[in-house]
């Protein structure tokens, strides 16, 4: 999916959202903290309120994109560039395609790394716009760290 299809298929943030929204949980919104059903409607913030735990939560809750302030349809242009065979893409040229600072890019370009993990760099083939999206709201885990001991 091209920048262009990007623009057209999503023209505003809410669209992107529901896009997420429908990988992320299929026909029926859940809970990201206790997995229930009884969730209130998308409130004017995007967020969902949980009748049963009563938090508050949007579709990148605990997901990759959690933490980030960016809009989501910024994360879909820039799954679009890496889709589009340009995995081995500069931190300027994904600024200028971005239209963000340098330094938002470097960070959007550490997480598309940590989010592709050893395939980062090596043109993938096949549809990873979709893949990308799909693993940004897939459940993230952090790695896990082992200490050296000798035994």
């Amino acid at each position: 999916m091209t920048a262009l299809d990007i623009q057209a298929t999503f023209p505003g943030e809410l669209d992107a959202i529901i896009y997420f929204e429908k990988l992320r949980w299929g026909g029926t919104t859940r809970c990201a903290y206790c997995n229930t059903g009884k969730v209130s409607k998308r409130q004017q913030d995007n967020r969902f309120h949980c009748s049963q735990c009563r938090k508050t939560f949007s579709v990148t809750t605990g997901t990759y994109l959690h933490s980030s302030k960016l809009p989501v349809k910024i994360w879909m242009r820039a799954f679009s560039i890496m889709g589009e065979g340009n995995s081995k893409i500069s931190i300027k040229q994904l600024q200028h395609g971005l239209g963000v600072s340098y330094t938002t890019a470097w960070r959007i370009r550490q997480e598309l790394k940590e989010m592709m993990g050893n395939n980062f760099g090596q043109g993938i083939k096949g549809n990873i716009f979709d893949a990308l999206c799909r693993k940004a709201i897939s459940q993230y885990t952090a790695p896990v760290e082992l200490e050296r001991a000798t035994v």
